[in-house]
């Protein structure tokens, strides 16, 4: 089981992604912006982060999207007591490709520091082997503690 931050501005596709996630033994938390995210990683550590890259609010985008999520983590020598922030593993994700002038976006989470980026609608299966991917196996965290 694993400890997972999702970063989704829509209530929807975060209770889809909690779900999933969930019904595969994974402990599940929910962040609506950047900001909320990073103070809870600093407060409570992650085995991993899926951040969705834009971040929606009153019909706009906002700055508190996941692009910014993931250049703090990378960017911080931050140290919650269990791991530092910028050797957390994110999957970005985003449905911004679908759209005209948008297909670079996961391409830049990828160069600013995700470990993988998924298209949405997410496909579950990918999500499940990434996931299981960049988590630690039991026996490496049974040999750790």
């Amino acid at each position: 089981m694993a400890d997972i931050l999702v970063l989704e501005d829509d209530p929807e596709a975060a209770f889809d992604l909690r779900t999933l996630l969930e019904d595969h033994g994974h402990d599940v938390r929910w962040s609506r912006g950047a900001s909320a995210a990073l103070a809870s990683l600093e407060e409570t550590p992650a085995d991993l982060v899926i951040a969705d890259i834009y971040i929606y609010r009153n019909g706009k985008v906002t700055q508190d999207g996941g692009i910014s999520l993931i250049a703090a983590m990378r960017m911080s020598r931050g140290y919650n007591g269990t791991q530092r922030l910028d050797e957390i593993p994110i999957i970005a994700i985003s449905g911004a490709g679908n759209h005209p002038g948008n297909k670079h976006i996961l391409d830049v989470a990828i160069s600013v520091g995700a470990k993988h980026s998924l298209p949405k609608p997410v496909d579950h299966e990918a999500l499940l082997l990434l996931t299981s991917d960049l988590l630690p196996s039991r026996q490496d965290c049974e040999t750790a503690h």
